[in-house]
């Protein structure tokens, strides 16, 4: 028995290597791809990309995570999931102090295509940097008031509250209008009832995308072009819930009554600050293009919630 597990040692050791040296080798190509210093014709994105899945290692490694990405790139593959991995990719070089490797990389990334960055939601999205943020804001009260017609106050909401606030204007990096709907319910369960009947009547309107299941974010046909996201709010005993960053912290003061932008004329909260501290930490005020909102800790708070979506 002793000698059987010794045997297989050496054997998986051999794996191991063999596994690195794969790795190695199509971050290299995908890397030399990218720079145009390899013609990416040959290359077969799709099928490399499952390959880098299939040899994972147990941990993401620098390297493997590195070779994803620059195949993922190279193919415009899973623009989501390889954001999460560029965010990851960041943490591990500037643990290691190593964010000059980091932004050498992101620059290759921006080069290739065509200074521009991609998003968790395309790798061609244009973004509010290419874009005239007054006609955007000026199209986003239409909206707003759209909702007001149907009985509903909105406000700006996460990151579009945080470049109004801080910023003085959208976020350059950002392709995406977030707002909050104001519900009339005081609880979850009712407030989950009250944007279940939300939904189906914006989605028969054909105001909103039409999903299976209802969701706690809902995508607005919207005026702008743009996509933007509505996330639903509701006031239960004094304390404001803002699906999926404020559960009860803020009190109703903190939220009502809205006030108008001074950017941009359209509703905000009362104390957009505080709102944003909660949203987005303490380090607010510093600009951070990978910001990784904690979703999993986000949506265990709001289950109750979300579970009556589902009911």
């Amino acid at each position: 028995m002793v000698e059987e597990n010794s045997s297989m040692v050496p054997q998986t050791e051999s794996n191991d290597d063999k596994r690195r040296q794969r790795i190695g080798r199509i971050r290299l190509r995908a890397i030399r791809a990218l720079s145009g210093t390899l013609k990416a014709n040959g290359l077969r994105y799709n099928a490399l990309h499952r390959e880098l899945l299939e040899i994972r290692p147990p941990l993401d490694t620098i390297f493997w995570l590195e070779a994803i990405i620059a195949v993922a790139i190279g193919g415009r593959l899973k623009p989501a999931k390889t954001f999460d991995r560029l965010i990851k990719l960041r943490r591990k070089r500037e643990k290691r102090g190593q964010i000059e490797k980091f932004n050498q990389f992101e620059e290759l990334i921006r080069e290739h295509l065509g200074g521009r960055m991609f998003t968790g939601h395309g790798y061609d999205v244009q973004n509010f940097g290419e874009m005239n943020d007054q006609k955007i804001l000026h199209a986003v009260n239409a909206d707003i008031q759209d909702l007001r017609d149907l009985g509903y106050d909105a406000f700006l909401n996460s990151g579009t509250l945080l470049g109004v606030v801080r910023d003085q204007k959208l976020i350059e990096h950002d392709d995406d209008i977030d707002l909050g709907l104001i519900l009339q319910s005081s609880t979850e369960i009712t407030a989950a009832r009250e944007w279940r009947r939300i939904s189906k009547k914006l989605m028969q309107k054909g105001v909103v995308e039409k999903t299976e299941n209802y969701s706690a974010i809902l995508k607005l046909r919207s005026k702008t072009g743009m996509q933007v996201d509505l996330f639903p709010c509701w006031v239960s005993k004094g304390k404001v819930f803002v699906y999926p960053h404020t559960y009860g912290e803020l009190d109703v003061d903190n939220l009502l009554p809205l006030v108008d932008c001074g950017v941009s004329g359209t509703p905000i909260p009362a104390d957009s600050e505080k709102m944003l501290e909660l949203n987005y930490g303490k380090g607010w005020r510093s600009p951070d293009p990978y910001f990784k909102f904690p979703w999993a800790s986000a949506n265990y708070r709001f289950s109750k919630f979300l579970s009556q979506l589902q009911s």
